[in-house]
């Protein structure tokens, strides 16, 4: 099943604690399933990925998430190697594989 044929999650499917002061959601199962933000705006998430050592490997790690259904924006840091992917109703596990099949292993 590919990204566009999985399942929306609802809100009823949300563990106690996920949603904001105002009701909204904030975020969910971070590594297992979606990543929300309810219209709220878009979330960002920040990924560990020690393996980024030059302007290549940021290129290649870019390109391959920005291709994601959601994505909005993808920065790749080379210094402190970290990768932030903002968008709305995220996919966390494609984002961690488009990262692994680009070369590259996340490690938070």
């Amino acid at each position: 099943m590919g990204i566009k044929d999985q399942p929306v999650p609802s809100e009823r499917d949300l563990p106690s604690g996920t949603r904001s002061r105002t009701g909204g959601l904030v975020a969910v199962r971070v590594r297992t399933s979606w990543i929300w933000a309810n219209g709220e705006g878009a979330v960002t998430i920040n990924l560990d990925v020690p393996e980024i050592t030059c302007d290549h490997c940021a290129s290649a790690i870019k390109a391959a998430v920005t291709r994601l259904i959601n994505v909005e924006a993808v920065d790749v840091d080379v210094k402190t190697k970290k990768v932030a992917v903002s968008g709305e109703l995220l996919d966390i596990n494609a984002i961690i594989a488009a990262i692994n099949e680009a070369g590259y292993e996340v490690t938070a």
